[in-house]
């Protein structure tokens, strides 16, 4: 039984000796960490390592990510590139190569000047025919790393761990590693987890989240600095201060990476680049949510909603409009070259879609369409019940005082008529004169008697 034993020993050892000696002996450059979900400020990167003895020069070989194709070469490096052995050289974005590192997933490829693929990583949840094998996805601020340091067994799940980075240096293990399958890897694929737009908007500023939602504008419709997206919670800004977005359009499900904060009281995710924005899927563009006007709160900021209302004050294009309860509410038009405003006119009645935007202490609606702010009543209904909560002024007589006044001129010019007549006609004159002074008795009784008494 021993003897058993003894040789199970030698045969585990010996497997033992092979596995690392397959790993270990790498006799080409690696990318030995790569870094794409930088924290504010901070450039995407990822680094190279030569585990070799000789120095090599980089001339001519290339970078390439998932937007490449077999017959595309991708990002040409220069002979200025150039990795001692048993060294690192670290790769910028903006700086040294011109693509996004996805925050969702992506593939980086490194190819030598035959364009022979000489290293290639695949994390997160980038589909290239076999997702069981990507390298785990790293939160913001942290990188996937290489452990042991350079080791390569052409499995990305087994070689790549998150780990806070190591750039420029070689990758360890911390002594407080998260070990696969404990409480703490739980708690920090919690943390990691897509939330509605509502918690989001609840979350405390400087908070980094992932939500996901249907894009309601696209960058350029209200500013070039910021888009709207919400979901069936709410609704949220998206600010980025380069102003670099992918392409969007209304209607696209999106997942987006970043900081929240806040601006004039008002809730937004805050990015650094187009790459924390992932374009899930085409969707249906959203339909405005019909509410009220005293619905305009906190639980709608950030929303597409559709409003009437009747205009009260109206200045460029700043308007303000009221409903029948005296609830106030002001619009502004950012771009009025966008919405085609037509010319408005203090009492016209009108239906008003927009974004949500809160200001300080008041909310606001923010049309950004052709045909978002329409006149459906002019003169209308909803102006007369406005009216007469106003006290009475001097104008309210003006049409009855008007009105005695013809009537007063008409009894004059049928008296000197009737007059004329005396002389000519002595039969008809009781009847004349009976239905003159009738009509001069009804004038007094029907319009002068009664505002004479209000008066």
């Amino acid at each position: 039984m021993r003897k058993y034993k003894v040789c199970l020993y030698v045969l585990l050892f010996f497997i033992f000796i092979v596995s690392v000696k397959s790993v270990l002996a790498v006799d080409h450059i690696v990318i030995n960490e790569i870094y794409p979900n930088a924290n504010t400020g901070e450039l995407e990167w990822l680094e190279l390592y030569n585990p070799t003895g000789s120095d090599i020069n980089l001339s001519d070989w290339s970078l390439c990510d998932n937007t490449c194709d077999e017959n595309d070469k991708g990002f040409s490096l220069t002979d200025e590139y150039i990795v001692l052995k048993n060294n690192y050289l670290v790769l910028e974005k903006g700086n040294n190569f011109p693509f996004g590192l996805n925050n969702s997933g992506d593939i980086v490829i490194l190819r030598d000047k035959e364009r022979n693929i000489i290293d290639s990583v695949v994390y997160g949840s980038f589909d290239d025919g076999d997702n069981l094998d990507n390298a785990p996805l790293p939160r913001k601020g942290e990188s996937i790393s290489r452990i042991p340091n350079g080791a390569d067994s052409n499995n990305d799940s087994v070689d790549f761990q998150i780990v806070p980075f190591t750039k420029n240096a070689e990758n360890k293990m911390p002594e407080n590693a998260v070990v696969e399958g404990s409480e703490t890897e739980e708690e920090l694929e919690v943390e990691n987890e897509i939330i509605s737009v509502r918690q989001a908007r609840e979350s405390i500023d400087g908070t980094n989240v992932v939500t996901e939602g249907i894009v309601t504008t696209v960058p350029g419709d209200l500013s070039d600095s910021y888009f709207y997206l919400q979901d069936e919670s709410a609704g949220i800004q998206i600010y980025c201060y380069k102003k670099d977005f992918p392409l969007l359009e209304q209607g696209y499900m999106i997942r987006v990476t970043g900081e929240l904060s806040s601006t004039n009281n008002e809730r937004r995710i805050k990015i650094v680049n187009s790459s924390e924005i992932v374009i899930i899927e085409n969707s249906i563009p959203l339909q405005p949510l019909i509410k009220e006007i005293d619905q305009i709160t906190e639980d709608v900021e950030g929303t597409l909603v559709g409003i009437t209302g009747q205009i009260i004050e109206t200045f460029g294009s700043q308007f303000t409009v009221i409903d029948k309860k005296g609830t106030e509410l002001k619009i502004l038009i950012r771009k009025p070259e966008n919405v085609n405003k037509p010319k408005l006119k203090k009492g016209d009645q009108v239906e008003i879609s927009g974004i949500v935007s809160q200001y300080k202490d008041y909310y606001r609606i923010l049309p950004f369409l052709s045909g978002s702010v329409k006149i459906i009543k002019l003169n209308s209904a909803i102006e007369q019940t406005y009216e007469q909560s106003l006290p009475v002024a001097g104008q309210s007589l003006f049409f009855p005082l008007s009105l005695s006044l013809t009537l007063h001129l008409l009894w004059k010019a049928f008296y000197l008529k009737m007059k004329r007549t005396l002389f000519e006609s002595h039969k008809r004159l009781p009847v004349v004169l009976q239905k003159g002074m009738f009509l001069r008795l009804l004038v007094i009784l029907v319009v002068e008697k009664p505002h004479l008494l209000k008066a």
